[in-house]
């Protein structure tokens, strides 16, 4: 069926469309380790217990004693990169029909990729993930390291990612090709999944951060930089925020604004000691561009607490520290002495430095 389909004309595509969605339900991704899991100490990340008891609820549907588990941990388990391995492949957007039935990375592109016509190949690599394909984090710090393994599979290949307005610059600076195809056909897909967090995974990320420090240079690095949000999302943004930044920028801390040119943000960001922000996926940059064994604050709201970069952190042997703020009416606001305090405690615990405060 799906070679019949791979050579139907444009004219009849969108009969071709109601034939594809007779094929049985998604199913889940049969994903196999190509590394082995192994057991690993780290040190637990920085908070204070009492701020804890501030916390109404937790990002997707986390509780929050599984979240202080994971910040207070010592050792931690591995999880390996795997690969799914397909045979008579059809991929329109994000929809991969198979020989099997159809998995899913993201559910659009099904139309464009049947106008705008569609690729055929015989062996191809696929480094998308289905959490790539909905976070920039993710994709930054998951797929582009899958992208490193992918050319020993085959022809490395990309479904069309969302539009991520800082990929294409980092996708030059990290030195990878992603070759975008809205649909394509292949004898053999073999699609890479790398969202866990290993050692092999720590080498693949430790060799982007230095082809990356081959292409660009740091201003007045290092530094303490306030990472500032774009929008000004109640759920994310404190109340506060102008009071917070100013008074961070009285103590010293460089503040950048994350929606200047992204390499802008990474020329005063690129080798800073301790990047600051909150808890979004502007602090995704971190793993990229704080310096070796440097340290990331996630400011958190209260409604909404989530810690998923700690988990690069120790995998980088970086620091990480969390400081929650306080509800208020219409949202929450942020302590600027409490983030201070948090800055002087890494230093301290850390870098055997005290940081001096207006």
């Amino acid at each position: 069926m799906i070679a019949n389909v791979v050579a139907l004309g444009t004219a009849v595509r969108t009969a071709a469309l109601r034939r594809l969605q007779a094929v049985p339900k998604f199913t889940e991704w049969a994903y196999r380790p190509i590394e082995p899991a192994v057991e690993l100490s780290c040190r637990p990340a920085v908070f204070v217990p009492d701020q804890i008891g501030r916390v109404v609820r937790c990002g997707f549907d986390r509780s929050i004693g599984s979240e202080v588990e994971k910040l207070a941990a010592t050792r931690w388990t591995s999880g390996p990169a795997s690969i799914c391995e397909l045979r008579d492949v059809l991929v329109l957007g994000g929809h991969v029909f198979h020989s099997d039935g159809r998995n899913l990375l993201r559910d659009s592109g099904v139309l464009r990729a049947l106008w705008r016509g569609i690729d055929a190949f015989d062996s191809v690599a696929v480094p998308n993930s289905f959490q790539g394909m909905h976070y920039f984090g993710h994709w930054l710090r998951d797929d582009c390291s899958s992208h490193e393994l992918a050319g020993g599979f085959g022809k490395v290949v990309s479904i069309c990612r969302p539009g991520y307005r800082d990929a294409p610059l980092y996708s030059a600076l990290l030195g990878q090709i992603w070759d975008e195809h809205p649909g394509f056909s292949a004898r053999k897909a073999t699609f890479l999944c790398d969202v866990g967090f290993s050692p092999k995974k720590a080498e693949r990320l430790r060799a982007l951060r230095a082809r990356l420090r081959a292409r660009c240079r740091a201003a007045n690095a290092p530094a303490i930089v306030f990472i500032r949000r774009g929008d000004p999302d109640p759920r994310r943004s404190p109340q506060n925020e102008d009071a917070l930044v100013s008074r961070l920028e009285q103590a010293g801390v460089r503040v950048v604004d994350g929606e200047s040119p992204m390499k802008t943000v990474i020329a005063q960001v690129l080798d800073a000691e301790i990047i600051i922000g909150m808890e979004g996926s502007q602090l995704a940059h971190a793993v990229l561009l704080l310096q070796d064994g440097g340290a990331l604050i996630a400011l958190q709201s209260p409604l909404r607490f989530y810690n998923p970069h700690h988990e690069w952190c120790r995998l980088l042997d970086m620091q990480y520290g969390t400081v929650v703020g306080t509800v208020v009416e219409d949202g929450f606001e942020m302590n600027a002495d409490e983030v201070l305090q948090m800055v002087d405690r890494i230093r301290g615990e850390f870098r055997e430095a005290v940081y001096s405060r207006l």
